[in-house]
């Protein structure tokens, strides 16, 4: 991995071999903290434990516990849609500013009086 990050970014492999080992350093930490790690446009990875069953020993009529695993999720987020895509922002970013201008060249209304 750090190698086609060095090919693809033009860095040493040191570098690059750091930067993913701290990517991946940040992933596990926010695993720990929240349960939850979301990489927009990439994945969602997810932390979560189950119990795991019993085993019985029939010879010794015996039942083993174990205790329970912890398990990491992942979540493919590429292929979803998301509420916006980067056209509907620059249309959004575009029709803003277009009101913003109607805006600027509005005359304040004027207010006619009449004399008595």
């Amino acid at each position: 991995m750090a190698k086609k990050v060095a090919e693809s970014t033009g860095i040493s492999q040191n570098e690059a071999r750091l930067y993913v080992r701290v990517m991946l350093d940040c992933i596990i930490e926010g695993l720990k903290e929240d349960g939850l790690v979301t990489l927009m446009n990439f994945g969602r990875f997810s932390c979560g434990s189950y119990d795991r069953k019993g085993d019985r020993n029939f010879k010794e009529v015996v039942t083993v516990r174990f205790k329970p695993s912890r398990i990491m999720r992942y979540e493919k987020l590429m292929d979803k849609p998301y509420p916006f895509s980067p056209s509907q922002v620059r249309q959004y970013k575009e029709t803003a500013k277009r009101k913003a201008e109607r805006k600027k060249k509005k005359k304040p209304p004027t207010t006619i009086i009449e004399e008595a």
